[in-house]
């Protein structure tokens, strides 16, 4: 497990190794806080049919990894989160792979990293009261965890019975180019943001440099594509992603988070290649 100081301000955290955030961006991995379209009004979509029922706020479990192919330590924590995905396909269960960008340095610039996904562990951090990043590192419903497996599925049960306050569902009228994404969200808290997040798996990754190098490396749930916003109750938005994604693979993950705390209130997740309409 390797740690990343990073020094804590009022305002933020700042890494020390003079590593730089990226230019906020809505393509391919980067992520942007933006304003929605407004409200569907929830009395029918195209051709008739109507939009589907809200879902009821149900427990979940969003279980984080942050990660990066340029760190040694990272490929087990793949292949627990991997287990996640393969041993919960059918219960609410929401595996995210955030690929941090910090340990490109050593010579392999992952191509899945951002500086965005480092900013968002470093709010966890800080909402912990830290001052170092640690990777790998799951996150279990903004809760920082091991990466032991025992440890990580035993939490996940544990999220499973916590009852969420919030309401959250999606779903699709468009796949491509991009995901025009309609949503309904109820009970969330007025300062809470909705995230929506495109992850995708069955990916293979030819190390040639760094730490990884000479390795193939798997990765089953990782972050193509990220926004969040405040949502106005119910409305439409735009998920862009690059033309290298495999939506089969795909799945759109929403959830509901308060910024500063880190608190989850709600999460559901759509298949990516499957429009409702």
């Amino acid at each position: 497990m390797k740690r990343r100081a990073w020094l804590l301000t009022a305002a933020a955290l700042v890494v020390l190794a003079g590593c730089t955030p990226a230019e906020e961006t809505n393509e391919g991995t980067g992520s942007t806080t933006t304003t929605p379209a407004g409200g569907t009004g929830g009395a029918g979509g195209s051709g008739g049919i109507p939009d589907p029922d809200p879902e009821p706020a149900t427990p979940f479990a969003l279980v984080e990894l942050f990660t990066s192919e340029g760190c040694s330590s990272c490929p087990p924590a793949e292949d627990i989160l991997a287990d996640v995905v393969a041993q919960n396909a059918d219960r609410r269960v929401f595996p995210i792979a955030w690929h941090v960008d910090y340990w490109n340095y050593l010579g392999w610039p992952d191509p899945y990293s951002s500086s965005r996904y480092t900013d968002r562990q470093g709010d966890y951090a800080q909402a912990a009261g830290s001052n170092q990043l640690v990777t790998p590192q799951f996150v279990i419903n903004a809760d920082n965890k091991t990466f032991n497996q025992s440890v990580v599925f035993s939490n996940i049960e544990t999220s499973l019975g916590v009852q969420m306050s919030a309401s959250v569902t999606l779903w699709l009228d468009q796949v491509e180019p991009s995901l025009i994404v309609q949503y309904r969200v109820a009970d969330a808290p007025p300062d809470a943001h909705l995230n929506l997040v495109l992850v995708e798996g069955g990916i293979f990754s030819e190390v040639t440099a760094g730490e990884n190098h000479g390795k193939t490396l798997y990765h089953a749930a990782t972050v193509r594509s990220w926004i969040t916003f405040i949502p106005p109750g119910d409305g439409q938005m735009e998920v862009t992603y690059t033309p290298d994604v495999q939506l089969q693979n795909a799945r759109l993950i929403g959830f509901v988070q308060t910024p500063g705390t880190m608190a989850l209130h709600g999460a559901t997740s759509v298949d990516a290649l499957v429009p409702y309409r």
